[in-house]
């Protein structure tokens, strides 16, 4: 027969891990049974694993798995009994040998007793200063509760043997944010583990290898292939044109410019173009701004659609949540993808590939780590402000709130992604699923903190916390479940994070040395002297201002910086999606040099090593004069209004092309300005704005359009030129035209509003 120690109250450690419904949790307790034979007394100590599985009764289960370095707690305070059922026969029990670490939760419930065949006895937590975490004691995430420190073992020889008992109990769930006292106490280095079962569910990602076939396409208005000419050409006589004929060369030698990121024009469009104060396209969460909106920057997935697509700052990508993913989180998800996680490797077709590959595809979707906070729901608004054209400002808060709980400000190459928090309860979640988190350490003396998390797929991440508030308590952020960490509420500064890549010894000491600082935005100088170019990058630099800003730069940068700037390459280095290697850069600035501009490039064909070629046989100067002849012969102002500014374009530019290469190259004036006649008549057409679709000039992204989708209703019309599709292109075309105009007859420039219209474009 064996006697129990007792009965005593079961206290929770103030370490906490919430868990969710259908999770189960390990609770490791003691039983000290004394065995009394004649003048002996012998103790034996049993371990007994409780498993709690969370949520409605019919979903528990029995496990005997034990956790490591596990905590929970719910939002109660109670110390409830905690009651087991042990069997009295030890063939009964499963001897084991365990260094798995305790658990404690506290409940707002009594844990139920398990029933059984055999006698009950009840469960003592044992006070004794060994711990079964495996952890040194001073590692502890609290010390043993007063309450326990006396109970202790009497008896002379001692056996002790771990049995781990199965017992089944429910709670239901809590999700209430826990409060700042029972949040975990860390020093130095210890570990918050979320042991609990996951699997790596959420490092796949979608990835895409086929067009979006649901669009509005347009079809080509003509046929691009004209074999014969439409008219018979006569030739201008050239003594009745005024000022014509290039009065400028290609002929130079040096360029001095000390700005040459200067406006071209800020006048108003010319009166003959329409304005509107509607585009079918509305400012979707745009906060208002003096500057003009951007419509073609890396971040407008922001303001459209959804508002959910990814946005590539490099070589991390970020998106908002939106309830959605393995998170279901309404926070801002970081990803970083690396090689391996590529699709398309290895699907070369010889017949079409002259590369390694087909194709490769980046999977998107994989929400690696997500910087939310508690107070962010399905009431969620995302807004953005401060738009420029190498930064944007995306923040998420209450619908109808004064002020947004988080700001993120989203610069292209930043090191860290970096959240700005206003009096918000910090929350990091994963999809991927967070291992353990790990407090370091001060970076900044009473600035900075600095926390390592390892996530489920083996990579780690850092997370330095810059308070706004000296009374910071480092300790205070508190693994929830393998998806969430919690911290303080009310809490106001910025919270970063980075990635460690796999190939640097020293990533964290370069990290270490700029967290606290981010960038906000960016301005850009530069100037040419003679064949040589330089520009600089500077950034706007909050928070820790005292940190040299750390900012990743692309394999083109690295091929141009100056040596001051060399001086603050590290090693640090994260693959991007389709841009390869980024190197972080210490530095506030970067400073590139061009040290040999192609200066002389003109209209002719041009290459480094020939420089402008405008001088060709005989032979080809006469297959030059055929082809233009025919090529001119045809009907250029029906070519050049086909209902498509994208067409009309194409067409002004290829007549300008071959006037150009008539005049300069074949030496063949007459049939050129012949050609420069009607490309100008053609021209006009458009700057006078009589084309069957013509231009608007719209007041709410700030832009001239095209009117086909205000009329059509398609936003595909004209290959979605409504919609800023393309303008580059578009446009392009008309500027190249004008800009041969221009150089064969330079009054041109000066006649009417060309200049005007074209520097609106």
């Amino acid at each position: 027969m064996y006697s129990s120690t007792g009965t005593v109250p079961w206290v929770p450690t103030p370490a906490v891990q919430q868990i969710s419904d259908g999770q189960a949790q390990a609770m490791v307790y003691t039983e000290t049974f004394c065995t009394t034979s004649g003048t002996q007394t012998l103790s034996t100590t049993t371990t007994g694993t409780t498993v709690v599985t969370f949520g409605s009764p019919s979903s528990s289960k029995e496990n005997s798995t034990s956790f490591s370095s596990s905590f929970s707690s719910f939002s109660s305070e109670a110390s409830p009994t905690l009651s087991a059922t042990a069997a009295s026969s030890s063939d009964q029990a499963s001897l084991t040998t365990s260094d798995d670490a305790s658990s404690a939760s506290s409940t707002s419930e009594t844990a139920g007793s398990a029933s059984s065949s055999v006698q009950s006895t009840s469960t003592s937590i044992s006070g004794s200063s060994s711990n079964a975490t495996g952890l040194p004691s001073s590692a502890l995430a609290s010390p043993v509760p007063a309450s326990l420190s006396g109970i202790t073992t009497t008896s002379t020889p001692t056996s002790t043997t771990t049995r781990t008992l199965s017992v089944t109990t429910t709670q239901a769930n809590s999700i209430s944010s826990v409060p700042d006292s029972s949040l975990t106490s860390l020093t130095t280095s210890e570990v918050q583990s979320a042991t609990i079962s996951m699997s790596l569910t959420g490092t796949t990602g979608t990835v895409h290898t086929s067009l979006e076939t649901n669009g509005n396409p347009s079809v080509l208005p003509f046929p691009t292939s004209i074999t014969t000419a439409t008219s018979t050409l006569s030739l201008v006589q050239t003594s009745t044109l005024v000022s014509v004929g290039p009065t400028a060369t290609a002929s130079i030698s040096t360029i001095e410019a000390s700005n040459i990121f200067v406006a071209i024009a800020t006048d108003a469009p010319p009166s003959q173009i329409s304005s509107t104060a509607a585009h079918p396209v509305p400012t979707l969460g745009i906060q208002e701004q003096e500057e003009r909106l951007q419509t073609n920057k890396f971040y407008a997935n922001f303001f459209l659609g959804s508002q959910t697509a990814g946005t590539w700052t490099h070589p991390h990508s970020v998106a908002w949540s939106k309830g959605g993913g393995q998170t279901s989180s309404w926070g801002l998800a970081i990803s970083h993808i690396e090689r391996s996680q590529l699709a398309g490797q290895g699907s070369r077709e010889p017949s079409k590939d002259a590369g390694d590959v087909g194709f490769f595809a980046a999977p998107v979707g994989i929400q690696s780590l997500v910087l939310s906070a508690a107070e962010l729901d399905s009431s969620t608004v995302l807004t953005t402000d401060s738009q420029t054209s190498f930064s944007i400002n995306v923040n998420l808060g209450p619908s109808g709130a004064s002020s947004p709980v988080i700001t993120f400000p989203l610069v292209q190459g930043m090191a860290f992604v970096t959240a700005s928090y206003d009096n918000g309860t910090p929350m990091l979640q994963s999809g991927v699923g967070i291992l353990d988190l790990t407090y370091v350490g001060a970076v900044v003396a009473d600035t900075t903190y600095k926390y390592q998390a390892t996530l489920l797929d083996g990579f780690e991440w850092l997370m330095y916390v810059t308070p706004a508030s000296p009374n910071y308590n480092e300790n205070s952020f508190t693994v929830l479940n393998n998806g969430e960490v919690q911290g303080p509420s009310g809490f106001s500064g910025h919270i970063q994070l980075a990635k460690i890549p796999a190939n640097s010894a020293d990533a964290e000491s370069v990290y270490d040395a700029s967290a606290g600082a981010y960038p906000t935005t960016a301005s850009i100088s530069g100037a040419v002297s003679g064949i040589s170019g330089s520009y600089t990058i500077t950034w706007t630099k909050a928070g820790a201002t005292s940190q040299q800003l750390l900012m990743f730069a692309l394999p083109h940068h690295m091929d141009t910086l100056s040596s001051a700037t060399s001086g603050g390459v590290t090693d640090v280095q994260l693959i991007t999606t389709t841009k390869g290697m980024a190197t972080a850069i210490r530095g506030d600035y970067w400073t590139l040099v061009e040290p040999n501009l192609p200066i002389d490039m003109g209209f002719a064909p041009w290459s480094p090593e020939t420089g402008s070629v405008v001088s060709v046989s005989d032979a080809a100067e006469d297959a030059i004069n055929a082809a233009g002849y025919v090529e001119l012969s045809q009907d250029v102002s029906q070519q050049t209004n086909v209902g498509s500014l994208y067409y009309d374009g194409k067409a002004l530019a290829k007549f300008a092309t071959i006037i150009y290469t008539i005049n300069d190259i074949a030496g063949n004036t007459s049939l050129a300005l012949t050609g420069l006649v009607k490309l100008e008549e053609a021209f006009a057409l458009h700057v006078n704005n009589e084309m069957s679709i013509p231009l608007l000039y719209e007041s709410i992204w700030g832009g001239a359009v095209s009117s086909g989708s205000y009329i059509s209703g398609d936003s595909g019309e004209d290959f979605g030129n409504t919609y800023y599709n393309d303008h580059h292109f578009h446009f392009g075309y008309f500027v190249y035209a004008a800009s041969v105009i221009g150089y064969m007859r330079p009054a041109w420039l000066e006649e009417g509003t060309n200049r005007a219209w074209v520097n609106m474009l």
